[in-house]
């Protein structure tokens, strides 16, 4: 489905940006916290197969907290590098916008592209009726390509988080 014209105007990154934060400090997190347990169950002077399981335990769980925070890591990255690929493509569609509208056309709410500029020319008619047509395909082509974008950042994020929210 294509947007409207409104939302694609007020459409935002910022999401990206503020998840992509959220999970590199998420990531910190799980690293001090399953470091911290770590280290504790290291200096703990509990001899015996029940100590020695408990650090083996966290050992393995500070292992899996790493990979997991790496994923997040990840996730971030490709959060804010995709919202700077998205913003470029609103930027893309926004221009093409502006050009039509700077030629002499109105861009509708469902991206039609209606020129307001009244002719008894006939030939003069048809060009602009062929440039508006023109100036229509492009700014749909553009809306579908950040559409698209957006849904391939969406199967990205997806890609990268992986097992991240399996239990540990």
């Amino acid at each position: 489905m294509i947007p409207t014209l409104s939302q694609i105007e007020s459409y935002t990154t910022s999401h990206l940006i503020d998840a992509a934060d959220y999970w590199s400090g998420l990531a910190d997190r799980w690293e001090d916290a399953h470091s911290q347990v770590r280290n504790e169950a290291r200096s703990l002077n509990w001899e015996g197969s029940a100590g020695d399981a408990m650090r083996a335990r966290t050992t393995a769980d500070y292992a899996v907290a790493n990979q997991r925070a790496d994923q997040l890591r990840s996730a971030a990255n490709i959060a804010r590098r995709q919202a700077g690929d998205l913003e470029r493509l609103r930027s893309r569609f926004l221009y093409a916008v502006e050009d039509a509208e700077d030629a002499g056309f109105a861009v509708e709410e469902d991206l039609s592209v209606v020129d307001t500029h009244p002719s008894s020319n006939v030939a003069e008619l048809a060009a602009r009726q062929t440039q508006g047509q023109a100036f229509a395909a492009d700014i749909r082509q553009r809306a579908m390509a950040l559409i698209a974008a957006d849904n391939e950042v969406a199967g990205n994020l997806t890609t990268a988080a992986g097992t991240v929210g399996e239990a540990i």
